[in-house]
């Protein structure tokens, strides 16, 4: 029994990674929206590269392949017993995607036209 409960908060702790390291990733966007000059091009360090380079020596060759795609959810509200709410959680605990991007659609009610 203690170990589906350890389970599930790993999981837990998982997807708050996961949204944690998608705030981080847009929280620079957002703060340099007035200055959007910043270039991309930008030399790594030697720190950086040996960074990079350690940490893709030890993915694996699924999780390489799962850094490459984005999943993609439309979300108000999502019940964790619900379908779309564990899809996306496949994605990321077992696709282990590199990203997830999240939006809202908006549906208009033309019943009234």
């Amino acid at each position: 029994m203690g170990n589906r409960a350890d389970s599930e908060d790993w999981l837990q702790v998982k997807i708050l990674i996961c949204l944690l390291v998608f705030v981080a990733a847009f929280a620079p966007a957002v703060a340099t929206e007035n200055n959007p000059g910043l270039p991309f091009d930008r030399k790594l360090s030697r720190k950086d590269e040996d960074w990079v380079r350690k940490t893709l020596r030890s993915l694996k060759l699924d999780e390489k392949i799962g850094q490459m795609l984005i999943a993609d959810a439309s979300v108000i509200f999502w019940n964790r017993e619900s379908s779309q709410y564990k899809k996306l959680q496949h994605h990321i605990v077992d696709n282990k995607v590199g990203g997830v991007i999240l939006y809202r659609l908006i549906r208009e009610d033309r019943s009234g036209i």
